[in-house]
């Protein structure tokens, strides 16, 4: 079942997240966090079309004292991407005067 869309209520965040399942490819920089995407994502929702993805994250900074967010954060992607059947290409980075991290993954020798 796709998710609803049309309250245009919605905090952009779930936006993004309903809207996705229709996507081929999807990035967004800053606008809407990976974490609040991903939270607005459902367990039983699949990406039967999405090959790319790339969002930001104010977790991925260097001056980050507890890893257990950034935990969190991989472990949801790692889960949603296990949907995501055609990914090939998942990026989630942050970058700001003086700093940018980026955790890229590329599937290599996909069979669809």
């Amino acid at each position: 079942m796709l998710p609803d869309i049309s309250d245009p209520n919605k905090q952009p965040s779930a936006l993004f997240a309903a809207n996705s399942v229709r996507f081929q490819h999807m990035a967004i920089a800053f606008l809407v966090h990976a974490e609040e995407l991903f939270q607005h994502c459902r367990p039983t929702w699949t990406w039967p079309h999405l090959q790319s993805l790339a969002l930001t994250s104010p977790l991925l900074r260097p001056d980050w004292d507890n890893s257990e967010p950034i935990e969190q954060l991989l472990g949801r992607a790692g889960v949603l991407a296990r949907q995501m059947p055609r990914l090939h290409t998942l990026v989630l980075w942050n970058g700001a005067r003086g700093h940018a991290l980026c955790l890229d993954h590329v599937a290599r020798n996909m069979v669809f």
